[in-house]
């Protein structure tokens, strides 16, 4: 804090990344990446990640946008690569003598409609998605970590590593706490602001929630790559 007479004002040295997360949409990462490279630019400050109990797959593509990242010894990283978990309903319906008819303009217009039987077309447009935005994520892991990445590592399996070997195979840049990596290198505290612990109590709900949401959203729509 600098104070110049009854001015206040606040200078910012670095921005870190709180990272608590095992993934997502991969557009959305790209979307928080951006804004974060956008901002680097119009503003020349050092922004880290650090990794709590899992940066995995979009949540370690946010983090490759950083300037360092740090993981915790018990943190999770990696899960590079997507993957696409469409739910195959027409056997199930199939027992209450139900089913679908689907007109389609296109042979894959229908594309992994839950509710008709996978053909072997589609089956294989579903794993050469995967496989082509497997690469693509892959190889913005190499062009961000370059140089630092151990020869040899195979790290498009989808594995996660624990901390310390994240970052001997060269996926992160140090190990410690996130308290531990602010006081050490700016001196000062950090403060968490949420969420608060009297939210945990609705943690049941929510997913609860969560679930019946993924099963209408898995039923109405073609399920995303992650």
């Amino acid at each position: 804090m600098i104070k110049k007479g009854l001015d206040k004002r606040v200078l910012i040295e670095a921005v870190v990344l709180s990272i608590d997360s095992p993934g997502g949409a991969p557009v959305e990462a790209e979307r928080i990446y951006t804004a974060i490279d956008t901002l680097k630019k119009k503003y020349p400050k050092p922004a880290v990640a650090v990794v709590n109990n899992i940066g995995a797959s979009a949540a370690f593509m946010v983090a490759l946008h950083t300037d360092k990242i740090i993981v915790g010894k018990y943190s999770l990283v990696g899960s590079i690569g997507t993957i696409m978990t469409p739910w195959q309903l027409d056997r199930a319906i199939g027992k209450f003598d139900v089913a679908q008819r689907v007109y389609a303009s296109g042979k894959l217009k229908a594309f992994l409609n839950p509710f008709t039987p996978v053909s072997p077309e589609v089956d294989a447009k579903a794993q050469r998605l995967v496989n082509q935005l497997g690469t693509v994520f892959l190889g913005e892991v190499k062009a961000m970590r370059g140089p630092r990445l151990k020869a040899g590592v195979d790290f498009g399996t989808g594995e996660v590593w624990p901390g310390s070997e994240a970052k001997d195979i060269g996926l992160v840049d140090g190990v410690g706490t996130l308290e531990e990596y602010v006081s050490s290198t700016w001196g000062i505290k950090s403060y968490d602001f949420g969420p608060a612990p009297d939210g945990f109590q609705f943690l049941g709900k929510a997913i609860q929630d969560a679930i019946v949401s993924s099963f209408q959203r898995a039923t109405t729509s073609v399920p995303a790559v992650r």
